[in-house]
């Protein structure tokens, strides 16, 4: 694979963007409030040096201001560089700071034969940044897992490469510049020393300090993509929100690789034969590698946006070039097919595109803790669920666009005492086929509660299910005891959902901006206000649908229902409480629960248990089961959907 270099790769009708740019939010939320005040000249100085960058190979690169951009140009003045470099190069700029450091790091050869800098500044620069990266490798990958990964990976292998093409060290004979900060570029040009030293005390020690980075950045790069994800490729939960920035990281250094490996083959001689190592990323990292291009595909939005992003954050974007230069370095057309399939307006030579079977719609990592329940690729229509945190984080696409995103919340009490959890988020059951996506996690409470939350999505008849199942004796229904229990479940909105109650009855409709979305149906609680009682009810607050149940005793099932299809709107619909009967007797409901839910011609049976199974009617169904989810067919039958079996 010819390399090209990661600056000049993309010219895209979404214009250029600079790869060290690539998935980053430039927002106070990320990188916090010392950021905000340095926000534009960190991004107008990278700007200015990849565009100064496409200069590198030009025949006079001392005439770079013809024709720059004056918006940039002054950031590219010694002095103001001087400045933006130090202040990036500070402990609490370190992140954002990466990033022109990183530029700075690509262009160090471009700035002394522009002029900006003397070869022996740009020189001294190198071994400013030398020590950084050898500074950054005490960093964890595990604990941070960005600093690591860019300054102690990727700008080793950044400074190693401007090593190995002669980029730096030594070049100019600086009595000829004399006492000069910048050097007359005439001159600069003629007094350029061709080749990679003029001895071979230098070639050695050039070749010592680029084996040594190499090998810093095998290791750091290594050990990110080993332990920053599972073997299918999918980063740890808590990572989401960074994902693309580390793909792109990534995806520069392999690019690097390739330069160092081109170029070696070019000798002759292999890295190996040289003391080198003889790739960055060896046969467990590119599969990680490949795996995580797959995984990138499959966390970000038709839109082309990420996943549980913001319209505010930059990485809410699409950024095609990051995606290109990804699928040219995946070896799996599946990818490709897959991503010029569901990415907007792609495009990759080599994508097999009489390939008919596309991967899984649907997909778990227990390790990673994120599951995405997928009805196809064609309409898009999922939910992403990441437990990672204390909060899980809930996403749902409907027609293509983001409806709820953000922490799936809740806030419960127990005889007015706030209930906290005391434990992380397990998962318990995982069920997927062409018929229903199901997901059923665990959290332990305070006050010995159980919760147990569920997510249903009912591909064929395009709805979800969630709910929320508390018990205070594990679900064994032996000894619940009376008490006040108040629940309460959020649903986070997308900003720019619109929902509204269809008054006077609780169902609330739900609204993109042009047109129709869904519907909420609260089972747990009547169909009709003026039935209700106590201080629940379901209600938009902080953008979030808020749903408020209660209990006499220490355990209850709170369900909402979610109709996808926007069509069945104006549809007449119903929904009841349904008696469960055991031993001849009904059940109440902290022991079991059972709903029927009517939309138009479409009749849906729900049911859960929250005590140990046994044989149970409801609506004519005998049922042993724990959770059972039917359709009833026009006979009267009730057709299953899903059952989960499961004792405790």
């Amino acid at each position: 694979m010819p390399y090209i270099s990661p600056d000049l790769l993309f010219q895209t009708r979404s214009g250029v963007t600079p790869h060290v740019l690539w998935g980053v939010p430039w927002s106070e939320t990320f990188f916090g409030a010392a950021f905000l005040e340095q926000k534009e000249t960190l991004r107008k100085t990278i700007y200015a040096l990849f565009q100064l960058a496409a200069l590198e190979n030009s025949a006079d690169p001392s005439s770079w201001r013809d024709g720059f951009s004056q918006t940039l140009a002054p950031f590219l003045e010694a002095d103001r560089l001087r400045e933006v470099l130090k202040f990036s190069m500070c402990p609490e700029m370190r992140l954002p700071g990466a990033f022109p450091i990183l530029a700075a790091a690509r262009s160090l050869g471009t700035l002394a034969s522009c002029g900006i800098f003397r070869f022996s500044e740009t020189d001294r620069l190198f071994e400013e940044l030398e020590q950084l990266t050898q500074d950054a490798s005490a960093l964890s990958v595990e604990e941070e897992p960005l600093c690591a990964l860019l300054l102690a990976g990727e700008l080793a292998l950044t400074l190693a490469c401007q090593l190995h093409f002669g980029k730096v060290f030594p070049r100019v004979s600086e009595s000829a510049c004399g006492d000069a900060s910048v050097c007359d570029p005439g001159t600069v040009k003629a007094e350029v020393v061709k080749g990679r030293g003029s001895s071979k005390n230098a070639d050695a020690k050039r070749f010592q300090r680029e084996k040594k980075l190499r090998r810093q950045a095998k290791k750091v790069l290594s050990e990110s993509l080993d332990l920053l994800l599972d073997g299918a490729g999918m980063p740890r939960a808590d990572l989401l929100p960074c994902f693309r920035i580390l793909a792109a990281s990534w995806v520069r250094s392999r690019w690097l690789d390739l330069a160092l490996q081109e170029d070696e083959k070019k000798d002759g001689i292999g890295s190996a034969g040289k003391g080198m190592p003889e790739t960055v990323f060896d046969e467990d990292a590119l599969s990680s590698f490949e795996w995580m291009i797959r995984q990138l595909i499959y966390l970000t939005r038709p839109d082309g946006s990420l996943i549980f992003s913001q319209s505010e954050e930059k990485n809410a974007f699409w950024c095609p070039e990051l995606f290109v230069a990804a699928l040219r370095l995946d070896s799996d057309r599946a990818d490709k097919k897959l991503a010029v399939a569901v990415l907007p307006d792609l495009k990759i030579k080599d994508a097999d595109r009489h390939e008919n079977e596309l991967p899984e719609p649907s997909l778990i990592s227990p390790w990673g803790k994120t599951a995405v329940l997928q009805k196809n690729w064609r309409t898009r229509t999922s939910a992403v669920v990441s437990w990672g945190e204390t909060m899980p984080r809930l996403e749902v696409l409907n027609r293509k666009l983001p409806m709820l995103s953000g922490d799936w919340g809740f806030r419960g009490l127990w005889n007015g005492r706030e209930l906290r959890p005391v434990g992380e988020w397990t998962q318990l059951f995982w069920h997927s086929t062409e018929r229903a996506d199901y997901l059923e996690l665990e959290l332990e409470l305070s006050a010995n509660f159980t919760l147990q939350r569920q997510i249903l999505l009912a591909k064929e008849e395009n709805f979800m299910l969630f709910g929320d199942a508390l018990s205070r004796d594990g679900f064994r229904g032996e000894s619940v005891s009376r008490g006040k229990l108040q629940w309460t479940v959020q649903l986070p909105l997308m900003p720019g959902v619109r929902v509204e109650e269809n008054v006077p009855a609780l169902e609330h409709f739900v609204f993109f901006p042009k047109g129709g979305a869904g519907t909420f149906l609260p089972l747990s609680l009547p169909e009709w206000r003026e039935e209700l009682h106590g201080d629940g009810g379901p209600e938009v607050r902080e953008n979030a649908f808020c749903l408020t149940c209660g209990s006499d005793h220490g355990a209850l099932y709170a369900p909402i229902f979610l109709d996808l299809d926007a069509k069945r709107i104006p549809l007449a619909r119903t929904w009841r409480r349904l008696c469960v009967g055991e031993k001849l007797q009904n059940v109440p409901p902290h022991r079991a629960a059972g709903f029927r839910v009517q939309t138009g011609e479409s009749q849906w049976l729900i049911f859960r248990s929250l005590a140990e199974s046994c044989n149970r009617s409801v609506l004519g169904r005998n049922l042993n089961s724990e959770t059972f989810i039917g359709k009833f067919l026009e006979d009267g039958n009730c057709e299953t959907i899903l059952e989960v079996e499961r004792s405790h």
